[in-house]
C-alpha cells in the first residue's frame, strides 16, 4: 500500500511536459466570465448594496446636522 502511495505522490511532484495550447479567444472567454459573473452578483445583492449605500450617506448626512447644532 506504501508503494502504491509513493507512486501516486510521485505522479503529482515530476510532471511530464505539457502540450497544451490555449488560444486567444480563452483568454476573452475569461475577461467574459468575471464581466458577468460581477454583472449578475450586483443584480443579484442590488437590495443589500442600496441599502449599504444609503446608510452611508445617512452616517454623512447626521454628522453634518450635529456639527451644526
Amino acid at each position: 500500500m506504501e508503494i502504491f502511495l509513493l507512486f501516486i505522490v510521485g505522479l503529482f511532484v515530476v510532471p511530464e511536459g505539457v502540450h497544451a495550447y490555449l488560444d486567444p479567444g480563452t483568454g476573452s472567454y475569461v475577461i467574459q466570465v468575471v464581466i458577468a459573473s460581477l454583472a449578475a452578483g450586483t443584480y443579484f445583492f442590488k437590495d443589500k448594496i442600496a441599502k449599504i449605500i444609503l446608510s452611508i450617506k445617512d452616517l454623512f448626512k447626521r454628522g453634518k446636522n450635529d456639527k451644526k447644532k
